[in-house]
């Protein structure tokens, strides 16, 4: 792969080609592209929320995986007192988590206490992801 300069007006780019014909061929392509200005509005406040719900309900499938994997690791199901503890634990974050309010979850996982099934090590790992998501909004 051979890099080549494209110059087009008071713009240039190093892009990497197979041959000088290809690199070419792309210059071609640019003479046929119609060049208009456009004005980016975002996303609606509509798509926001879907993202913010498609992303509750993934963070959710992972806390779920997540507790079947430390019940696999263990041998057994967790006993009747520990479903209770992690229900009652999670009984908010779980409700809200798949309607899309990401910052009410966040705090609630923040203020969560760890234990041996909700480690430091997830709820470190859902406090990340959760950052990563909010600062792409």
């Amino acid at each position: 792969m051979q890099y080549y300069i494209v110059i087009k007006d008071n713009m240039s780019q190093f892009l990497p080609f197979a041959s000088l014909e290809a690199a070419k061929e792309y210059w071609n392509y640019l003479q046929t592209c119609e060049i208009k200005p456009y004005d980016y509005i975002g996303p609606t406040e509509e798509q926001k929320l879907s993202a913010r719900q498609t992303f509750g309900k993934e963070l959710l499938n992972e806390y779920l995986l997540d507790n079947d994997k430390i019940a696999n690791d263990r041998g057994y199901p967790f006993s009747v007192q520990e479903t209770g503890q992690q229900a009652t634990k999670f009984q908010l974050v779980l409700g809200i988590l798949p309607l899309g309010s990401l910052l009410q979850t966040l705090a609630v996982i923040e203020a969560t206490p760890t234990d041996t099934i909700f480690t430091q090590e997830r709820k470190d790992k859902y406090i990340a992801k959760l950052n990563q998501f909010l600062s792409t909004q």
